[in-house]
């Protein structure tokens, strides 16, 4: 149709739910890259036409989420910048005054809007830590600057290991519940319901049936049990393969 667009990688798309739908297909639509590109671009009219960089939009995306409001979240891949998240709302784009916990090798990562809650929103750090805003970004009520805590029940090695970092994919809040956030990383997937402080979160396992262990060798030695060798958690020694293990064999305190 005569539209030039500029691409680059790591390609981010989000769905405007406010803004109708023609023949089947959402009528605003903003895509961006995290990398090579410069800008977000949009179409509104179902993608017969795009147009872009938009003004003031941020230059790369790592996440960019509508709200059912019609408000959209983004954080920037700039990972030098301290205060990288973004809200477009009424036509403009801002960049939210939220930095994360003062230092420079810490950035926002991802960004979640509450569906059941209007103007709620989280941003998380790559860390697994959040911080919460109820006004559409204006304020957030701030962000714990270490580890968060991890509960597992289920499978008790995934609590016992001291975990500095938890390596974020995403976050996203539960459409039915409110201020019940579900957040996907490198070792499985976990829920939290975000407070209204800065205090440490607590991320609740929920990883039973979609394991993330990466297994580089299995050792069975005598006298019985299984040492699997494991990526990014050394080794697991299992002696049931009914149950899951307790613990890895890191030494105690050990960050992976």
């Amino acid at each position: 149709n005569g539209d030039t667009i500029a691409f680059g990688s790591g390609p981010i798309i989000a769905f405007d739910p406010t803004s109708g739908t023609t023949g089947g297909r959402t009528n605003r639509v903003f895509f961006a890259w995290a990398v090579g590109a410069g800008g977000v671009w949009q179409t509104d009219d179902a993608g017969a036409t795009f147009t872009g960089p938009m003004s003031g939009s941020p230059v790369s995306v790592q996440r960019m989420k509508f709200s059912t409001d019609g408000v959209a979240y983004a954080t920037d891949n700039a990972r030098a910048r301290l205060n990288n998240a973004w809200r477009y709302q009424s036509g403009s784009w801002s960049n939210l005054a939220v930095n994360a916990f003062g230092i420079t090798s810490a950035f926002w990562r991802t960004v979640a809007p509450d569906p059941t809650t209007p103007g709620r929103v989280v941003i998380g750090a790559g860390t697994g830590n959040i911080n919460r805003s109820d006004n559409y970004g204006t304020t957030f009520y701030g962000s714990f600057g270490s580890a968060p805590l991890r509960s597992s029940a289920t499978i008790p090695w995934m609590e016992f290991t001291h975990e500095d970092s938890m390596s974020a994919a995403d976050i996203t809040y539960d459409p039915l519940t409110a201020n019940l956030l579900w957040f996907a990383e490198g070792i499985g997937v976990w829920t939290t319901s975000p407070l209204a402080s800065s205090a440490q979160p607590t991320w609740t396992a929920q990883t039973v049936g979609n394991e993330e262990l990466i297994v580089n060798q299995l050792i069975a030695p005598p006298g019985g049990g299984v040492l699997c060798g494991v990526q990014d958690r050394g080794v697991i020694l299992s002696t049931d393969p009914e149950a899951y293990p307790t613990t890895n064999l890191a030494p105690t305190g050990a960050s992976v």
